[in-house]
């Protein structure tokens, strides 16, 4: 993970006067959430990173976020960037950005809140897959008044983005099941204790 590192140390130190977001090939399949250039707010003291094993598979996954407070709601155990080893190479598995953002949850589940307006919003919950090859869709809930003013709250484990092929579900089961994913705090290695070619 050392590159990413070191393109995100050199990024926020120079508010990324060096790199173009929209054109560099890091931004391709590596990727690095828009967040990180959007926010004037990041420096090195309080934006940082973790290792850790979300599958118990003896290899660590690389978090990057920036401390719980501040700019772009960047709340308890959330994740800017997620990143994992698959046959020695780096694969961007997620990242945060406006109205979508992945937080940290106990047992290491991963939380995704997306929404397109106040009347339509997706909460998902993954595991990461066992081979490291991505997240797993555990399950998730939607709320739809648009589509289904009365009912608005639909259950479902298998990805769709049609609500009328989901399950119905009350609403205090909705926001029961929605928070019983309780977010953790990322304990970070602050970018400020970090040396640039050293992980």
């Amino acid at each position: 993970y050392q590159e990413i590192l070191d393109i995100l140390y050199q990024g926020i130190s120079n508010h990324w006067a060096d790199y173009d977001y929209y054109h560099s090939d890091f931004s391709g399949d590596l990727g690095i959430s828009y967040m990180w250039y959007m926010d004037p707010n990041i420096s090195l003291d309080n934006s940082g990173y973790a290792l850790i094993d979300l599958n118990d598979d003896g290899t660590s996954e690389l978090l990057v976020s920036k401390v719980a407070e501040g700019a772009w709601g960047s709340g308890e155990g959330m994740i800017y960037d997620l990143y994992s080893l698959q046959n020695g190479k780096v694969v961007h598995l997620a990242s945060s950005g406006e109205r979508d953002t992945y937080h940290l949850c106990k047992n290491n589940m991963i939380a995704n809140e997306s929404s397109n307006s106040a009347s339509n919003m997706v909460h998902r919950f993954y595991s990461m897959n066992r081979d490291g090859t991505g997240l797993k869709l555990k399950e998730f809930v939607v709320y739809d008044d648009l589509k289904k003013p009365k009912d608005p709250w639909f259950y479902g484990t298998v990805a769709t983005s049609i609500p009328n092929d989901l399950g119905p579900i009350e609403s205090g089961r909705a926001w029961e099941i929605i928070d019983s994913y309780e977010a953790i705090s990322i304990e970070l290695i602050m970018f400020d204790l970090y040396t640039p070619g050293k992980l």
